[in-house]
């Protein structure tokens, strides 16, 4: 039997600071991969900052988590750890979901929206 490690990062955000939390989270992701980690999971909200309220509504502040999440797949493409991280994106019809990506190996693996909101 094979056993997992599963690797919890709360990292500080400041919201609307799309740069720094992706710096940031890149920096966590690396340190849960040299503790070995086999999954890697991050809050909700990760690149954008929680809570972001009105900003949601903005379509380059969601374009700009999109494009924080493809840096973060670059920048943690050696890593072995699979990461969910929690982000805000628009689906093809434009409508705007609160989702977790699974990003591995430098690629985004899926998305998965949240489906039961409180």
């Amino acid at each position: 039997m094979k056993l997992i490690r599963i690797g919890l990062a709360s990292v500080d955000t400041t919201v609307g600071a799309i740069g720094s939390n992706t710096k940031k989270a890149i920096n966590y992701a690396h340190l849960l991969d040299n503790e070995q980690c086999t999954i890697g999971v991050f809050q909700e909200n990760l690149f954008g900052g929680y809570p972001a309220e009105d900003m949601i509504l903005m379509p380059e502040f969601i374009d700009q988590q999109w494009n924080a999440l493809i840096r973060f797949a670059y920048e943690t493409r050696e890593c072995k750890t699979v990461f969910v991280i929690g982000l805000a994106v628009r689906s093809t019809d434009g409508l705007i979901y609160n989702a977790s990506a699974v990003v591995c190996g430098g690629k985004i693996r899926g998305i998965v929206p949240k489906e039961h909101l409180p």
